[in-house]
């Protein structure tokens, strides 16, 4: 009896034993099960992350790239009204004969800055300056170039513009100086107003002056909206208008 009690005793003793170790077995499998899990759940999750994160920037960048900036919007022409104390010129004709009265002044007035027709085979050179022979139909001495200019211009003036040496005599010939002044690049352009009081035979051009300034970023030059004026006085003799104020607008 005390026998099979033993025995029964070792073999339960080896039975707890084996159960003990498959209840240790599963314990363990399930823990690592375990770990494995938390591991590709936190793979999951961060690769979802990055996914997101990645997407949210990709479109960033994108917007980035596509977005363009809307042009400045261009202002209006500053609007400026002339003014004189003559009245305005409403005869298309009328207002057309003055200005190209003006316009033929004008390039006799650009020979007192560079503008001169010169015969190059014939020069002179006095204190450092160069002369070229004045080169132009029926001039040639310096009283016959104060007689062409009075066509347009008062006497006052044309004096007043040969007080210097630019235009000078050699030999009983004329002579200018082989010289030149650069343009105003500040303008835009120049508009003309005429106005004249036919009781009194003068009048006055009005010029618009616009000025520009040049861009950097753009390379190109823009209206500043600063507008000047300048006032063009003359009469009216026979042979059209001779002015007695002509400012230099170039």
């Amino acid at each position: 009896m005390r026998a099979i009690l033993e025995a029964r005793q070792a073999g339960y003793g080896e039975k707890m034993k084996k159960t003990i170790r498959k209840v240790g077995l599963l314990l363990l499998t399930a823990v690592l099960l375990t770990g494995c899990g938390n591991e590709q759940s936190e793979s999951a999750e961060s690769t979802s992350v990055e996914s997101v994160t990645g997407e949210v920037s990709k479109e960033a960048v994108s917007k980035e790239q596509t977005s363009v900036e809307a042009p400045t919007e261009e202002l209006p022409e500053t609007v400026i009204e002339p003014e004189s104390v003559y009245p305005q010129v409403n005869d298309s004709a009328l207002k057309e004969t003055i200005l190209a009265d003006y316009e033929e002044a004008y390039g006799y007035w650009w020979w007192f800055s560079g503008g001169a027709p010169m015969n190059y085979e014939y020069t002179k050179e006095e204190d450092s300056y160069a002369y070229c022979e004045f080169d132009y139909p029926g001039v040639t001495t310096l009283d016959e170039f104060k007689k062409f200019l009075r066509k347009r211009f008062t006497e006052e003036i044309i004096e007043s513009k040969l007080e210097g040496d630019f235009f000078k005599e050699f030999g009983g010939r004329l002579y200018v100086m082989d010289a030149a002044r650069g343009s105003d690049i500040s303008i835009d352009h120049v508009d003309y107003e005429v106005f004249y009081d036919s009781d009194k035979n003068e009048g006055e051009i009005v010029a618009l002056i616009y000025r520009q300034d040049y861009d950097e970023k753009t390379n190109e030059t823009y209206l500043t909206g600063v507008v000047d004026q300048e006032h063009i006085l003359f009469t009216m003799e026979e042979g059209g208008a001779v002015f007695s104020m002509f400012p230099t607008i170039w």
